[in-house]
């Protein structure tokens, strides 16, 4: 779905494009003490996929285009679960994700009540629409994997 840019979308993502660095590191501790998967990286391959999704969630609410969302959640989370990701472990993260972007909301943008509360529920929106994709290939993963029911004897 494309929905018109917005000016608070574009603040957001802005926002989210200033402090990518920090958000990034912050995300790479956090999946790395937290979820298992993501222990069994190298560091900078951690902080490339962080950074990438990063910028994929900034593009999303700055353009409000939900479809290319979806095209860089489907092909990000196919490959990461191909190379041994769990779906549970990439649907940890984008919490993780949510968390940080609401941390970083809180921080700059506390002053302002309803601009937080505007940008935070624009991002878990986003979020929720990011577990729920990863949620469906999983779930499409798992019945294309199953081996076919046995076939009745004559």
């Amino acid at each position: 779905m494309l929905n018109p840019p917005s000016n608070e979308g574009s603040a957001l993502a802005e926002l989210i494009r200033s402090h990518r660095d920090i958000q990034t590191a912050r995300t790479v501790e956090q999946a790395s003490a937290q979820v298992p998967w993501y222990r069994t990286l190298a560091d900078n391959t951690i902080r490339r996929m962080f950074t990438q999704d990063y910028q994929a969630l900034a593009q999303t609410l700055e353009s409000n285009d939900t479809a290319t969302l979806r095209a860089y959640v489907v092909q990000t989370g196919e490959q990461r679960i191909k190379i041994g990701a769990p779906a549970e472990s990439l649907i940890a993260v984008a919490t993780l994700i949510e968390e940080n972007v609401r941390w970083l909301i809180d921080r700059e943008l506390g002053a302002d009540p309803a601009a937080a509360r505007d940008a935070t529920r624009r991002v878990q929106i986003i979020t929720k629409n990011i577990r729920m994709i990863l949620s469906g290939i999983n779930l499409r993963l798992l019945v294309n994997a199953r081996p076919p029911p046995p076939q009745p004897t004559p």
